[in-house]
């Protein structure tokens, strides 16, 4: 049956959706709290209650605590450092490529992000080959890659700004696999997909877009560079309400807010 990816996501779902990735086992874990796992590797689980995972209130430790596995230290980065994000992390498991996410607190995200967060578990899990089986399979069937440019630049008083380029060079720097500084080409490996950029010191253009999760990096990156992001023949958007003002009279006509990849992507898609 298809699922709303819109809708607030439940705790029924983490197990539906682990349970529907390939290979997968459950580890009977200690209480009754499952174990996922992917060729004996765990990457998703319910955890016991620990000491280091306490309401800061009554210092009760929590009792419906999931861990999921990351791909890199920038995924664990960018989803615990976000304020409005319900997942967290704790000394514990510092160094240790995994989120946290109270049962209580699953309704905060949408059934689609959460199936992104353990499909991206059950990937940074699995072996090469069946990695490389899934991604091949999913890629070509439900997502396609974005073969016109979408812009990025800075505005300032209805004109083009200049600057934002070495902030996103930051944000893109560690992921970048292929460059032609001739050309300010690059080539970008991010998660699930690649893209590829042209980048110099004022403004950026991105083509070749596969997979989703490049979007996320490329959000990030235009939110460090204080760019708006113009996909072609479609609306504005900006990543802060405050580049509003500052747009030419050309692109304020449809303008859309995005906080995230996820909220890229949904515009991309309805272009």
């Amino acid at each position: 049956m298809a699922r709303d990816p819109a809708r607030p996501a439940q705790v029924a779902d983490v197990h539906e959706l682990a349970l529907g990735m390939p290979h997968v086992t459950i580890y009977p874990g200690t209480q009754g709290r499952p174990v996922y796992q992917v060729g004996g590797r765990s990457f998703v689980f319910f955890r016991n209650p620990r000491p280091d995972a306490v309401d800061p209130g009554t210092g009760q430790r929590y009792d419906d605590v999931i861990v999921f596995w990351v791909p890199d230290e920038g995924d664990k980065l960018a989803m615990v450092q976000d304020e409005s994000s319900p997942f967290f992390t704790t000394s514990h498991f510092d160094g240790h490529l995994s989120v946290l996410l109270r049962a209580s607190r699953v309704g905060e995200i949408s059934y689609g992000e959460l199936a992104e967060v353990v499909q991206d578990a059950w990937l940074s899990r699995a072996s090469a080959r069946r990695r490389e089986t899934w991604l091949r399979e999913h890629r070509d069937a439900t997502v396609s890659p974005v073969s016109f440019d979408v812009f990025f630049q800075r505005f300032q008083d209805g004109r083009a700004a200049p600057g934002g380029g070495e902030a996103m060079r930051r944000a893109l720097e560690p992921y970048i696999v292929q460059e032609d500084p001739e050309h300010r080409f690059a080539f970008v490996e991010y998660g699930d997909g690649s893209a590829d950029v042209y980048l110099d010191d004022d403004s950026m253009m991105v083509n070749h877009v596969v997979g989703e999760k490049p979007w996320e990096l490329l959000v990030e990156g235009a939110r460090a560079a204080g760019w708006v992001i113009m996909p072609t023949d479609g609306p504005t958007c900006v990543t802060d309400e405050a580049q509003r003002p500052h747009l030419p009279e050309d692109l304020a006509g449809q303008v859309v807010l995005v906080g995230s990849g996820v909220d890229l992507v949904r515009v991309i898609r309805a272009l």
